[in-house]
């Protein structure tokens, strides 16, 4: 296009008539607003709306800035589909930020239906992906769980620090794995809300041998396992996987080591004169496998050995105990044996025998008599005399 132009040249001195002037005028008006005229100036500013009818370039060169101050109010659509890019491979955007309310996080669709798409829910926690007949990684490349990561949880030091002794885990926090010290101090996981969290997995694992016990505890009366409320893991090394399933937290992995523990035996009576005392459990199952022994320096004449306790305050749960005997609800189930040794030679055995009722242990020999040192059964207590057992008990605590 031509520049815009005059009819006539005026010069100073010479003279003009109305007519001459006006034509000027018009030429100017209309090489404005023809469209066939370029028009030049070095700026421009429009108060209002401005109509730009027509192609319409912006900047002769790269180096030029185009800066938009005011906001999109139109979709931006290009003028021909697959022919235009966003950026390139060295002038890239820095980031996308997507949202579309309370219906999705915004959406980033790959064909015309809109059917294959990649886009996230309203909070922008779940991501979903729809529409693709398959997923292809290229050779050297390797898939990572989506937003979980392992975490250590302790009194200080750790990548989380006990809050009153708890840790809640979050819906958006992303730990799969949480890794627990306890020390002495018995400490609480909390689960996160199963509706929440659908299809997440997340192992618990008590990581310290201290006698301080983790207890792993769902949201309000969610449950794990379909029963329990909690799940207590003692030993270290003890874990629990849950994944959330169908509204409930799934036992989907469950590890108990099993290792023999040392304690301090509870025993009731016979304790004068013993001058080395051991004894160690472990858990199989439900169930708490149990053995001590018992040195004597010296002579006893105390009554019925008794043990009140399992091991750490442990109770048996006696509704596991069904013998068919148990009618008066003071016969005992023999559940183990001992033996004890007299420094003379002499060699005694029986049965370890729990009481129904309360849940005690005695020290059977036959026809319901037991050891009692105030009348010498089996035998009269001296120096060097040794009396061992082990027994295996349903325990009350030993749920999960």
């Amino acid at each position: 296009m031509a520049n815009i132009s005059v009819t006539y040249s005026f010069s100073n001195g010479s003279t003009a008539d109305a007519t001459e002037v006006n034509t000027n005028f018009q030429d100017i008006i209309d090489g404005t607003s023809d469209g066939t005229k370029d028009f030049s100036i070095s700026a421009l500013t429009c108060a209002g709306t401005a109509t730009l009818n027509g192609a319409v370039n912006l900047g002769n060169a790269t180096t030029d800035d185009i800066t938009i101050t005011g906001r999109i109010a139109s979709d931006i659509d290009p003028k021909t589909a697959a022919s235009n890019t966003l950026g390139d491979s060295t002038q890239t955007w820095q980031a996308l930020y997507l949202d579309n309310g309370a219906t999705d996080g915004g959406a980033v669709y790959f064909n015309a239906s809109s059917t294959a798409f990649l886009k996230s829910d309203a909070s922008g926690a779940d991501l979903d992906m729809g529409g693709f007949t398959g997923f292809d990684l290229g050779a050297s490349c390797v898939i990572k769980t989506f937003g979980l990561s392992d975490a250590s949880v302790a009194a200080s030091g750790g990548d989380i620090t006990w809050s009153s002794d708890a840790y809640t885990i979050t819906d958006t926090d992303g730990y799969s794995v949480l890794h627990c010290t306890t020390v002495s101090t018995n400490r609480t996981i909390n689960l996160p809300t199963v509706a929440d969290n659908n299809g997440r997995t997340i192992t618990i694992i008590k990581s310290d041998s201290g006698t301080g016990t983790l207890t792993v505890d769902g949201e309000g009366s969610e449950t794990i396992g379909g029963s329990a409320t909690t799940c207590v893991l003692r030993e270290q090394y003890e874990l629990i996987t849950v994944t959330s399933v169908g509204g409930e937290w799934q036992v989907t992995g469950r590890h108990i080591p099993g290792a023999w523990i040392p304690f301090t035996t509870n025993i009731t009576n016979m304790t004068t004169n013993i001058q080395d005392a051991g004894g160690h459990y472990r858990r199989v199952g439900r169930s708490m496998e149990v053995m001590f022994g018992l040195e004597y320096s010296g002579a006893n004449t105390e009554s019925t050995l008794e043990v009140s306790s399992l091991p750490n305050s442990l109770s048996v749960d006696t509704s596991f105990l069904d013998e068919p005997n148990f009618t008066t609800g003071s016969d005992e189930l023999v559940c183990g044996t001992w033996s004890m040794r007299n420094g003379l030679g002499g060699f005694f055995v029986g049965g370890v025998g729990c009481q129904q009722a309360s849940g005690n242990l005695l020290f059977l020999i036959d026809n319901g008599t037991t050891i009692n040192n105030s009348t010498n059964t089996p035998l009269t207590i001296a120096d060097g005399d040794v009396f061992t057992c082990r027994f295996t008990l349903p325990c009350a605590e030993f749920v999960l």
